[in-house]
């Protein structure tokens, strides 16, 4: 049942346009490589840029972020 899985709002362009795609993704792993792990790092830069209002990313140059990369 489509409650049972998760919908991924990076699938929504493919799940938006086929109802069926989330049941046939849940059958293969969702696999995490170097560049997604930066690019949630680097959101996480940015969110917390906006969050604090400091508006300066290079203020966190030297930091780990929660998902363990270094910036």
């Amino acid at each position: 049942m489509l409650r049972d899985i998760e919908l991924r709002p990076s699938g929504a362009p493919i799940w938006h346009h086929c109802q069926g795609a989330p049941e046939l993704q849940r059958h293969y792993p969702n696999e995490s490589g170097e560049a997604a792990e930066i690019g949630t790092a680097a959101h996480w830069v940015a969110s917390e840029c906006l969050i604090n209002k400091t508006y300066n990313p290079s203020a966190y140059l030297g930091t780990t972020t929660p998902n363990g990369v270094y910036v």
